[in-house]
């Protein structure tokens, strides 16, 4: 592949809302735009977009101010600007985690810069990222209510919508935690109904299938 071929696949590979690049061996523009398209669709599916409005700048009046002109003068300004909202969607977390995971479970690999995603693409024996199953029974072995389970990709900022779907866990309860095919490792938060939260970072949960919590 040329240096201006590999430029133009870099800039074409890009997820939508972000500046993340991504590459696979063999990997074309069209096959990731393919991919994109199939793994956003089912993203949200899982998580349609739920917009809540909040608060933006408040109300004020512009300053006002006496102008002159040709000896007449009047007042400028002095006017109420309401105040505003903005939309924020709660499920995009969610939903852009799901995006990864499907592209990771493909065989794509987010790149830093051109150099590293042309060696990528043309890497004929490059093994591409293990698809796994990372989802797993939570077992509530505290004495407390297990209220929330989060989990997002390892690394990830954002944790994402709670695990349990609002439904609470016993002391000695069990729930399936369904998470997308693709990535393994995963950090994990636990959240008692006392407040008190337990987290677990970098966890391979593709190599268990019980995950007891207390």
């Amino acid at each position: 592949m040329s240096r201006a071929a590999a430029g133009l696949l870099l800039g074409l590979l890009l997820l939508a809302g972000c500046a993340e690049r991504w590459a696979k061996p063999g990997g074309t523009a069209q096959e990731f735009e393919a991919t994109r398209t199939y793994c956003s669709a089912g993203a949200y599916q899982m998580f349609p977009p739920m917009p809540r409005l909040v608060p933006g700048s408040p109300g004020y009046f512009t300053p006002a101010r006496q102008v002159c002109r040709n000896g007449r003068c009047w007042m400028q300004g002095g006017v109420w600007m309401p105040p505003t909202v903005n939309t924020v969607d709660d499920n995009a977390p969610g939903r852009n985690q799901q995006v990864r995971a499907c592209l990771f479970a493909a065989g794509w690999q987010p790149v830093e810069n051109e150099a590293q995603a042309a060696a990528i693409t043309n890497a004929p024996h490059a093994i591409p990222a293990t698809a796994g199953d990372p989802s797993f029974v939570v077992v509530n072995r505290g004495r407390q209510v297990l209220q929330d389970v989060f989990a997002s990709p390892a690394g990830e900022q954002n944790w994402g919508p709670d695990r349990l779907g609002g439904t609470a866990l016993r002391p000695g309860g069990r729930a399936k935690v369904q998470l997308p095919g693709g990535e393994c490792r995963y950090d994990l938060r636990f959240v008692w109904l006392n407040g008190q939260a337990q987290e677990r970072r970098g966890v391979d949960l593709c190599a268990v299938t019980e995950l007891p919590v207390r």
